[in-house]
C-alpha cells in the first residue's frame, strides 16, 4: 500500500509541479523511512518551499555556507555537495588561470559523489596527492585565500576519513569561495544545487557529469 501511495504521490507531483504535491510526497517518504527529516531540515534552511511545507515550519535560515557547515548535517555528502556548489561558483566567476589547473580535481570529486566506487577514489587520491592544500596560506592571513583553495581543500575533505577534519577543510574551501565570489552568491549556488538534491527533485551534479 505504501509503495502504491508513493507512486501515486510522485505521479501527481510530476504532473503538476506544485509545491503542495511535492510536500505531500516528502511527508510520505519520511513516514515510510525513504527520506530523512534531517534532509528536509537542511533543504528548508536553504529556503526550499516544499521542504518547509512538509515539515510544517520554516527552516532555521542560514546566512552563509560557512554557517551551514557549522551545523549538524545528516551526512557528510551534504557538506561535500555544498562545497562543490561553492567551487562551481568560483569556476563561473574567477579568472580561468585561477582555477583551471585544479579543474580535474573538482570533476573527480563530482564523479565520486555520483558513483562512490573505489576506482573514483583512487583517481581522486592520485590528483589530490599532486598538490595538497597549503595550510600555511590559511594559517597566515597575509598570504590570502586563493580562489583554487575552493577546489584543493574540497579535494582534501573528500579524501578524509575523519569527519571533523573534513569539515575543517570544507570550511576553508567555503571561505575561499566567499572571499572571491561573495557570501550571497555562494549561498545562492548552494541553494540551487543542494536543496533540489536533498528532496529528490533533481541532482545537478549527476546532470553535469552526464553532460560532460
Amino acid at each position: 500500500m505504501s509503495d502504491a501511495r508513493l507512486r501515486e504521490l510522485e505521479r501527481r507531483w510530476r504532473e503538476t509541479g506544485a509545491v503542495a504535491d511535492l510536500a505531500a510526497l516528502l511527508v510520505e517518504q519520511v513516514r515510510v523511512g525513504g527520506r530523512s527529516s534531517g534532509r528536509l531540515e537542511v533543504a528548508a534552511s536553504l529556503g526550499h518551499a516544499a521542504a518547509a511545507c512538509a515539515l510544517g515550519r520554516a527552516g532555521a535560515a542560514v546566512a552563509s555556507l560557512v554557517e551551514l557547515l557549522s551545523r549538524p548535517l545528516p551526512a557528510r555528502e551534504v557538506a561535500l555537495r555544498a562545497a562543490v556548489a561553492a567551487a562551481r561558483a568560483v569556476v563561473d566567476h574567477a579568472r580561468h588561470d585561477e582555477w583551471e589547473p585544479f579543474e580535474d580535481e573538482l570533476v573527480a570529486v563530482e564523479a565520486g559523489l555520483v558513483c562512490p566506487c573505489e576506482a573514483h577514489r583512487r583517481t581522486l587520491m592520485a590528483l589530490g596527492g599532486r598538490a595538497g592544500p597549503d595550510e600555511a596560506a590559511f594559517v597566515e592571513p597575509e598570504l590570502g585565500l586563493q580562489p583554487w583553495f575552493a577546489i584543493t581543500w574540497l579535494t582534501s575533505a573528500a579524501l578524509r576519513n575523519d569527519h571533523a577534519a573534513a569539515i575543517y577543510d570544507l570550511t576553508v574551501a567555503a571561505r575561499a569561495a566567499q572571499a572571491h565570489v561573495g557570501t550571497g552568491a555562494v549561498l545562492e549556488r548552494v541553494r540551487q544545487e543542494v536543496a533540489p538534491w536533498l528532496v529528490g527533485e533533481r541532482d545537478p551534479v549527476r546532470e553535469r557529469r552526464a553532460g560532460s
